[in-house]
Formats: C-alpha cells, sequence, structure tokens
C-alpha cells in the first residue's frame, strides 16, 4: 500500500491509498495522477471523494476509512498526566490554522497557568508524543469546501485524547 504521492512505485502491483484532501490541486500533479491511474486499486478515506464524479481521480476507488489502515502503535493511551492543556497542529501555511494558533496563544484567560502548543509541520511518529502529553487537540480545516479531516481527527481519538474540529 503507497500511502504518499511523492514516493516511487517500489513494485508494479501496490494500492494507492489517497490521503490527502482532494481540494488540495497542487497534490494531483502529473506523478500522482499517474499513481493513481496505474495502481491495482485505488482507496480513500472519504465516501464523499469517491462518489463526486467532478473531482479528478478518473477511475472508481474504494471507501476504506482510514483508522482501518493505522498501524497498531497508533492505538495507545498514556498512563501519566499531560503537560499541556491544549495542542494545536498542522502545516501552519493555511492562513486558517495560523490564525487559530494566535487566538489560542494570545487570547489566554488572565491568571490562568494554561500550557498551549502550536505545532507546525510536525507529523507521525514525531508529533505521537506530543498527542499523548496534551489534555485537548485542536484540528482546524485548511482547505475551503472541504470534508472534515477524519485522518487528522483518528490519530488523537485513538490515543484517547478529545478533539475539537
Amino acid at each position: 500500500i503507497i500511502f504518499e504521492s511523492s514516493l516511487s512505485n517500489s513494485t508494479e502491483y501496490y494500492i494507492q491509498f489517497n490521503m490527502e484532501q482532494l481540494t488540495n490541486r497542487d497534490r494531483f500533479n502529473q506523478h500522482y495522477m499517474t499513481k493513481i491511474r496505474n495502481a491495482v486499486q485505488l482507496w480513500d478515506w472519504s465516501s464523499f471523494h469517491c462518489a463526486d464524479d467532478s473531482l479528478p481521480l478518473g477511475r472508481p476507488c474504494l471507501v476504506i476509512p482510514f483508522w482501518l489502515a493505522d498501524p497498531t502503535d497508533w492505538i495507545q493511551f498514556s498512563n501519566k498526566a499531560p503537560t499541556t492543556d491544549a495542542l494545536f497542529f498542522g502545516a501552519v501555511g493555511c492562513p486558517g490554522r495560523k490564525a487559530l494558533c494566535q487566538v489560542l496563544t494570545q487570547n489566554m484567560v488572565p491568571g490562568t497557568n494554561w500550557t498551549i502548543k502550536c505545532l507546525g509541520d510536525t507529523y507521525g511518529d514525531d508529533l505521537k508524543p506530543y498527542i499523548l502529553d496534551t489534555r485537548i487537540v485542536f484540528v482546524e480545516h485548511c482547505y475551503t469546501g472541504a470534508v472534515l479531516p477524519v485522518h487528522r481527527i483518528n490519530q488523537v481519538l485513538s490515543r484517547g485524547v478529545p478533539v475539537i474540529s
């Protein structure tokens, strides 16, 4: 199963699991579209994506909820008390995300000692300890008209941490 659009094919037989919001047209370049066309199967985490004929898939896809493909180590909980009150993560190049991060950090209630972390460009194994060490995670949509980013939400919920999206 190939998850990222930037990886080269390691075999001629592969399943392409589309994890990107289809409203992000920058990711749907010639290389990625070739991978979609040549895959044995195309999977997507969104039934909306698979059902929308106006999207650039050009072939049928199967809806596979992202959590079914999560590595088993994603489902874990921390036994220690979190040291961070709120966490915000995701590429800060999205205007909405940058604004939310500023609102969270600059509008603290006077007299509180809340800790809020805003992480940009931290993903995968590097992100896991931050999620496990927080009380709540904020998830902000990046793309106008996009579906709910369940791939972001599920990785937090699978660790037992509440999400505000």
